[in-house]
């Protein structure tokens, strides 16, 4: 059976729809998103246990979109890796860093 896609899978993928085209393109999507929102929660979970955070108070960390010893912008957010600065005493967590300066502080640390 070959699958020919009508006018709107190739336009917009109407909901309206019933052809076996856009059923495939919708179904394709959502299993797209289920990952994307699979991907978010595990990056949260993994950075949580990482710094004894809950995945909420993860997210108040991402929403600082600038280092905050540098004020540089931080990247790391669009691939869910970013460091974190945080006291190894007491485990009080500061907001987020750029690689490089995380890079910076570890050598400084080895340093003293």
């Amino acid at each position: 059976m070959t699958v020919r896609p009508c006018a709107c899978a190739v336009s917009r993928r109407s909901l309206s729809c019933v052809s076996a085209a856009c059923y495939l393109a919708r179904e394709s999507e959502a299993r797209r998103n289920v990952s994307r929102a699979w991907a978010e929660v595990q990056a949260l979970q993994t950075t949580a246990s990482r710094y004894g955070l809950t995945p909420e108070q993860v997210r108040v960390v991402r929403a600082v979109d600038a280092c905050m010893i540098c004020a540089s912008a931080v990247s790391g957010f669009k691939s869910d890796t970013f460091a974190v600065d945080h006291c190894h005493g007491s485990g009080v967590v500061r907001g987020p860093l750029t690689e490089l300066t995380r890079e910076f502080l570890q050598v400084r640390r080895l340093l003293h």
